[in-house]
């Protein structure tokens, strides 16, 4: 068997070569994405609990420079409504994003890292098998690749 014979059995095919690094790829991008609109939806739902705080103390202020009695009646009844209804409503979904934002977390970690792996294997690949510039490309992005873990 000689030196061709051999790349081309090793993965000399430009599709087998990338496939590696494009698997990686997308299972990196995808875990990425998942854990990115975990830790967002949590930091959403904590920011409409902090919403409806600021339109409370918007509404206790507007109470407090009030002269009317009527209006300041009527600002008690909407801060409590906000209080008793909308604030309990808001804490539950806050909760419950961050419950679920923390579900699962290990699982999309470890894809995220089984990613990465695969990446630098096909990047090995490609350091192995292909042409010179495509040796070069491939370990100077390993190279960056490793650095960045």
């Amino acid at each position: 068997m000689d030196f061709n014979e051999e790349t081309q059995k090793l993965g000399g095919n430009a599709v087998i070569r990338y496939a590696l690094l494009l698997l990686g790829l997308l299972i990196f991008l995808l875990s990425q994405g998942i854990l990115t609109w975990k830790s967002t939806s949590a930091r959403d739902a904590a920011g409409q609990v902090e919403a409806v705080q600021y339109k409370i103390a918007l509404l206790e202020k507007e109470k407090a420079d009030s002269d009317s009695a009527d209006d300041k009646k009527e600002y008690s009844e909407e801060i409590k409504g906000l209080k008793e209804n909308d604030m309990e409503k808001v804490r539950m979904e806050a909760a419950e994003e961050n419950v679920d934002s923390k579900t699962g977390i290990w699982l999309w970690s470890m894809a995220r890292l089984k990613g990465i792996g695969i990446m630098c294997l096909g990047l090995l690949v490609i350091a192995g098998t292909g042409g010179s510039h495509e040796k070069i490309g491939a370990l100077i992005a390993l190279g960056l690749l490793v650095t960045r873990m």
